[in-house]
């Protein structure tokens, strides 16, 4: 009886053991290197690991999936933490790039990350001025430019809100900073940065991106100013979207690439793809 103990105790602490090593094992494969680590924080001139690694998964956000995925919208969480989804997401950014793909951070795959970077921290397919209102005058990245009496137009947002049961509160882009939305398009740019590759670097048309109040409300180019058809929370005014087409791509083939870009919200809309990142604002993705 004693001895059969002893041996069910020994049996225990390598089982005990065994699982303890698993989870080492596992863990080890997802969090940083002190090498890794030091090449983050070189590359993007953060001293902390933790931001560094915010801005590693906003560059790669958009191939957690490679081409050939046709499941539902996926995205990278931009939390910070080096996870398996940004190992897969570093992998598949490596193989597009032809890098070898191990998913481990190098100085290649930093340099080549670093070269789709413009000095203005746009990309280099996508500019700031593609992304600003298209009524603007000047480049703003304001919700209420040119807005002459903001009190009376808020009046007549929380009007349409109530006449559509939609509560008055939940539309944040109110509140949005210029450097809020100014991020989100930045997000967008790298996403559409991973949409480009994965169709063969074909060059993306923008139609629209940011669109400030009183343009998305009133320019007969926008629901012909109709308030009766107007989208109250539309990712526009978040700088979260993006209407685009690609010559001689069909507008289902981009819509379904889309998904496997990180965008979380999308539909076919006559001659463009509209495509967002709704889930980074925290809202549940959308695809028609």
């Amino acid at each position: 009886m004693k001895k059969m103990l002893n041996t069910l105790i020994i049996f225990c602490m390598i089982s005990v053991s065994c699982n303890l090593l698993m989870v080492n094992t596992v863990e080890a494969s997802t969090s940083l290197t002190s090498s890794e680590e030091t090449l983050l924080k070189n590359a993007f001139g953060i001293s902390n690991t933790k931001d560094a690694v915010k801005e590693l998964q906003i560059r790669v956000g958009g191939w957690v999936k490679d081409a050939n995925y046709t499941g539902s919208p996926i995205r990278l969480v931009i939390d910070g933490i080096m996870g398996p989804n940004t190992r897969q997401a570093i992998k598949n950014f490596q193989s597009a790039y032809n890098i070898s793909a191990t998913g481990t951070i190098n100085q290649t795959t930093l340099n080549t990350i670093n070269s789709l970077e413009s000095s203005d921290d746009s990309t280099s397919h996508f500019s700031w001025n593609e992304f600003r209102c298209k009524g603007s005058s000047t480049l703003t990245w304001n919700v209420w430019h040119e807005i002459t009496n903001i009190t009376s137009e808020k009046a007549l947002i929380k009007t349409i809100a109530d006449n559509r049961n939609i509560s008055y509160t939940s539309l944040k882009w109110m509140y949005a900073s210029q450097t809020e939305i100014k991020e989100n398009v930045r997000r967008v740019m790298w996403r559409l940065e991973a949409l480009r590759k994965k169709i063969g670097s074909k060059p993306i048309n923008l139609t629209s991106g940011f669109r400030y109040w009183n343009y998305h409300f009133r320019s007969p180019n926008v629901y012909g100013g109709n308030t009766s058809n107007v989208t109250l929370n539309s990712m526009h005014l978040y700088g979260a979207a993006a209407d685009i087409y690609v010559s001689g791509y069909s507008n289902t083939s981009l819509k379904n690439m889309a998904k496997t870009c990180g965008f979380t919200g999308g539909y076919s809309e006559g001659s463009f793809v509209h495509i967002d990142i709704r889930s980074d604002l925290g809202k549940s993705a959308w695809w028609q």
